[in-house]
């Protein structure tokens, strides 16, 4: 498979994206996670310290459990009943979670949850709502440090949009903890109402941005440093629904990896991390979050 080279390449990808307000939607597909200049700096900076210690294998740290202090935050409107991401709608969720990440030693541990029913907040961050009210409900919410994964569940999602996260960065300010994390519709949880994509996975896509982890189709090219993964093919387009194969970057070793969580795939076409995106969430957790407490 070939390897992405990123010298250059990866310079031309670093362009300053906005920081104020709210996210915004970007690129063409359900995930409106942005990627900003410092978050493709930083991953950047970690691939460079995994191609070292492929030539250093002392510097490898043994694998070790990597357990994330979790919490679960609810928003619904005043019409939705008790059961509309109630507890055991949140257990399967985090059930779903854990099963995809634990073959790869990550576990999330659940330590709250907290749950509003507010209207005006409902449609979450991509909804029209001002920025004011849904920072202040972020801070009053967002528990832990950097360390901390917090999802941020929305009964009134806009229908085109299913999740977005933030990326890690170095130097990330404590100020702005409360803006970590994910925002997730609620009709992606297990037995959620958008079809094909109810198997609790867009919270699998989310947490892998939170973990480092970019599109695999990042770029939207057959060249250059795409997600910055080497052992991810290179992919000109993101996957629709659960085709039984496709190949955007013909002319390139690899056919596009349609079961890759970071792809745009239906949830029953997910199924896997490669061991690179692996090593780079294990490689951003011990760099950039582990032991950053607020």
């Amino acid at each position: 498979m070939q390897v992405k080279r990123i010298a250059a390449a990866a310079a031309a990808l670093l362009t300053p994206t906005s920081a104020v307000g709210l996210p915004k939607k970007q690129g063409r597909g359900w995930c409106a996670t942005e990627a900003t200049e410092g978050s493709l700096r930083s991953i950047a900076a970690l691939r460079e310290t995994e191609l070292a210690s492929r030539s250093d294998p002392s510097s490898l740290r043994p694998r070790q459990a990597i357990v994330i202090p979790t919490y679960l935050h609810v928003v619904v409107n005043s019409s939705a009943s008790a059961s509309v991401l109630g507890e055991e709608a949140l257990r399967v969720q985090l059930d779903a979670m854990n099963e995809r990440f634990g073959p790869h030693d990550i576990r999330f541990a659940l330590e709250g949850t907290t749950r509003r029913v507010d209207d005006a907040l409902a449609p979450g961050p991509y909804g029209g709502v001002e920025a004011e009210p849904m920072y202040a409900y972020w801070r009053e919410t967002h528990a832990g440090g950097y360390d901390t994964l917090n999802l941020w569940f929305y009964s009134n999602f806009p229908w085109d949009i299913f999740g977005a996260c933030t990326l890690p960065e170095q130097n990330y300010p404590e100020s702005r903890y409360y803006r970590d994390g994910c925002h997730i519709a609620s009709g992606t949880i297990p037995g959620g109402e958008i079809a094909d994509y109810n198997l609790g996975l867009t919270a699998v896509h989310e947490i892998g941005h939170w973990l480092g982890l970019l599109h695999t189709f990042e770029g939207y090219s057959c060249s250059g440093p795409g997600d910055l993964v080497d052992d991810t093919p290179q992919q000109a387009e993101a996957t629709s629904g659960c085709p039984r194969s496709k190949d955007s970057c013909p002319g390139v070793s690899g056919a596009d990896p349609i079961s890759n969580y970071m792809d745009y795939s239906s949830d029953p076409c997910f199924e896997e991390f490669t061991p690179g995106q692996e090593r780079r969430m294990r490689n951003m957790w011990t760099t950039l979050r582990e032991g950053r407490t607020a």
